[in-house]
């Protein structure tokens, strides 16, 4: 079985809900930036592991450390 792993740096950005403006639905510039950011990351590390598609049964396991804000 062949696996990827990577580290996004920085906090976790929770995914802003959609807005609306001008009859337009559109992606807040924070969200679209890290999905890219995260997309990147993962392209990457594929590429450093040689892997292709994932083809059949894929697994995802997520470690998240944050700070405690209270």
């Amino acid at each position: 079985m062949k696996s990827i792993s990577f580290t996004v740096p920085g906090p976790p950005v929770p995914k802003g809900r959609p807005r609306l403006a001008r009859g337009h639905v559109y992606t807040p510039a924070r969200t679209r930036e890290y999905e890219a950011t995260v997309a990147a990351l993962a392209l990457i590390a594929r590429q450093k592991a040689h892997a292709k598609s994932f083809t059949g049964r894929v697994g995802l396991h997520l470690d998240i450390y944050a700070d405690r804000v209270e």
